[in-house]
This record gives C-alpha cells, structure tokens and sequence, in this order.
C-alpha cells in the first residue's frame, strides 16, 4: 500500500477551495480504483488552515 498526504485548507476562509482539491484528489482515485498496478493507494487529508504568515 501507498499512502499519499495531501495539506490542504479544510477550515478557515480558503476551505471551499480546499475541499475542491481534495474532492478532486478522491475522484482520480476513484476513476483508478484506488490502484496502481498492484499498489493500493490511500488518501490522507491534512488540514493546512493557513494559520501562519503569508506573504
């Protein structure tokens, strides 16, 4: 099994655009059955709220 992290914003002001992402990220997963030749893939959301500075 692979696992692959993703760090998008699921709360705060910029969630809307998080969620789509992530919605985008669990669809192409979907489409390939949650596979890659033998490998099981799984999808681990991290919440980035976006919580320090920016530029």
């Amino acid at each position: 099994m692979l696992t692959l992290y993703m760090s998008v914003p699921l709360d705060g002001p910029s969630a809307v655009s998080g969620q789509a992402v992530a919605n985008g990220a669990h669809m192409a997963l979907d489409r390939i059955h949650g596979q890659i030749g033998r490998y099981r893939i799984a999808l681990k959301e991290l919440d980035d709220d976006g919580g320090g500075a920016h530029l």
